[in-house]
């Protein structure tokens, strides 16, 4: 039984607002632990075996640019700044930002999105952010930076860590690279488009449909094809 798992990533270049310039500024997936030491003066805490089982295989995704948002406080719709995409739902009052990041594993794994509750900066002080978790060997959809603004101003700054993504398993992730192409990109569309042609399916039924047609052998094959030499 292998105890490693292929995690393969790669930037979404159809999502509105992509840039070629993204991957020299992106950030691959850091390691939290190792991170969080450097800057903690409680070394002790990080030998607590409740903390290290909390957070294994837990990852820092950090911002990749500068963000400022005013929130208008009635409303909270958000105005930008600086030319950043995003979303809002007046209903929920939320407002959404794309993380331009995919993520699909070789074998079934769950992946949660979580708050960065180990980190201070002016966003996870003043947000609330939507959590998640999906089966990242089941299925193929980008990531949202979905939260609610608790102040008139969000600002975010490069490198700032948004939110953290803990993968369900002890077993170790090898990060993998890759392009993504025109294949790629029919079956990525394939899934997001599925709750406008048809909404309301449960996670057990589109996990089956995505099987059944061979979604993930055709995904894995294309990305196979195009792994880079970036972990």
């Amino acid at each position: 039984m292998r105890n490693n798992i292929n995690v393969y990533w790669c930037l979404d270049e159809s999502e509105e607002g992509y840039s070629y310039s993204m991957p020299l500024l992106m950030f691959p997936p850091t390691p939290l632990i190792s991170d969080y030491a450097k800057t903690t003066p409680n070394k002790e805490y990080l030998k607590c075996p409740a903390f290290q089982n909390e957070f294994v295989n837990t990852f820092i995704y950090k911002a990749f640019k500068d963000i400022t948002l005013d929130i208008n406080p009635k409303t909270n719709q958000p105005t930008d700044l600086n030319n950043t995409v995003f979303t809002f739902d007046p209903d929920l009052k939320r407002v959404s930002i794309p993380s331009y990041i995919l993520f699909f594993s070789d074998q079934p794994l769950e992946m949660s999105q979580t708050p960065s509750s180990l980190h201070s900066n002016n966003f996870i002080n003043n947000s609330k952010l939507f959590s998640g978790k999906y089966d990242i060997g089941k299925w193929f959809r980008p990531l949202q930076i979905d939260f609610i603004s608790k102040t008139p101003q969000i600002k975010i700054k490069k490198g700032d860590a948004l939110f953290y993504l803990k993968f369900n398993t002890n077993k170790k992730i090898n990060f993998i690279n890759f392009e993504y192409t025109d294949e790629i990109f029919k079956i990525h569309k394939s899934c997001t488009d599925l709750k406008n042609v048809q909404p309301g399916y449960r996670f057990k039924d589109i996990y089956n449909m995505f099987t059944r047609i061979g979604y993930h052998k055709k995904l894995l094959k294309e990305i196979k094809k195009n792994i880079t030499p970036l972990k």
